[in-house]
């Protein structure tokens, strides 16, 4: 399976400034002769670059421009790469006072704006495009989540409905959509990557009220983008891509869903700024909620031992690191006709098992 993240990278260098226009943080493509010295807000470390930064992107700004003595107090695009920008293009530029002044043009993605513009009840900002999506996003939140609904509820829902609406796509089918598949517009077209997936679950969750965020990394040597969210209190990943394309068939897995670090680093490799988040336990996992999950023998025994003893003729249990042949051992014990069906994951295994098949 091919996966993909990008980030925009582009560095340009002028000798000189100089223009009648005044800037607007909310105007994009800007050029080099609209920009007025006069504009550009003074940064004098690297600290309130980032603060400055920060700030920005609060009130969703296009653009900013900047000015400085050091080009150290100005962070590189590569280290803006925790802000899960979709992109990021810095324009330096030397003026003849001897400061160094920077244009930074930010590419959010299509659900970064679409809650944004849901959470601020402002949809000015929005391109045609954007109010399809937002008009999409809004309808669903209002039909399907319910007051009272726990935060695992709000976030099942979300989860199927991306799921079952997308089908995994590493390839746009045309200019018009490369936007489409890796942001959440992919809910209008029904393709998406990875992106797609990761920007359309960080969307509608943070629209019902739960905290979630993108995180980037690599799986099998290709870049790949996945989210955390917080559920009752407690962060935990979810990778909506890996869940849908696991099988197939229609079968929803959830071999992805509120799993802590340590599982998921044995599949994915975090960007260094992405594990601090204390995820741990298996508390909101899927299939411990629906009580499914094996994580002890004594979960062996009360999920799946006792329960062949006695009437049950169909079980299907996730095994959490744990080997499976001397469980099935053990299982054999029980002198039953038994078919055993095997998905293997991350040191775990979802088992099918059918009685006198």
């Amino acid at each position: 399976m091919l996966l993909s993240a990008c980030v925009v990278m582009n560095t340009q260098y002028t000798k000189s400034i100089q223009s009648d226009y005044v800037f607007n943080p909310y105007s994009k493509n800007w050029q080099i002769d609209q920009l007025s010295i006069n504009d550009a807000r003074y940064i004098g470390s690297k600290d309130e670059f980032y603060k400055y930064f920060e700030e920005s992107l609060a009130k969703r700004y296009f653009t900013i421009f900047l000015r400085v003595s050091l080009e150290e107090d100005l962070a590189d695009v590569e280290e803006l790469g925790t802000y899960s920008l979709k992109g990021i293009k810095r324009t330096l530029l030397s003026g003849s006072n001897g400061n160094l002044y920077a244009l930074y043009e930010m590419n959010y993605y299509a659900g970064d704006n679409v809650y944004y513009a849901y959470r601020t009840k402002d949809s000015s900002l929005l391109n045609y495009k954007e109010r399809e999506l937002y008009n999409i996003a809004k309808n669903f939140v209002e039909t399907n989540v319910k007051e009272g609904m726990s935060d695992f509820e709000k976030e099942l829902i979300i989860h199927d409905y991306i799921i079952d609406r997308l089908e995994y796509s590493n390839e746009a089918l045309g200019q018009d959509d490369e936007d489409n598949i890796t942001g959440a517009y992919s809910l209008i077209t029904g393709l998406a990557n990875c992106q797609g997936y990761t920007d359309a679950f960080y969307m509608l969750s943070n629209m019902v009220g739960l905290k979630s965020f993108k995180v980037n990394g690599e799986v099998d040597g290709e870049a790949h983008t996945w989210n955390i969210v917080e559920i009752d209190g407690k962060w935990t990943f979810v990778d909506a891509t890996f869940n849908d394309t696991a099988f197939d068939d229609d079968y929803n897995f959830y071999g992805y869903f509120n799993v802590p670090l340590d599982y998921l680093r044995k599949s994915h490799v975090f960007y260094d700024h992405y594990d601090f988040y204390d995820s741990k336990g298996y508390d909101s996992f899927y299939y411990e909620i629906t009580g499914q999950a094996v994580l002890d023998e004594i979960d062996f025994y009360d999920k799946i031992f006792y329960p062949l003893t006695e009437d049950a003729d169909q079980l299907l249990v996730f095994i959490v690191d744990m080997p499976i042949q001397p469980l099935i051992d053990r299982l054999k014990t029980l002198n039953k006709t038994m078919h055993f069906s095997y998905f293997f994951i991350n040191d775990s295994t979802l088992l099918d098992i059918k009685v006198g098949q």
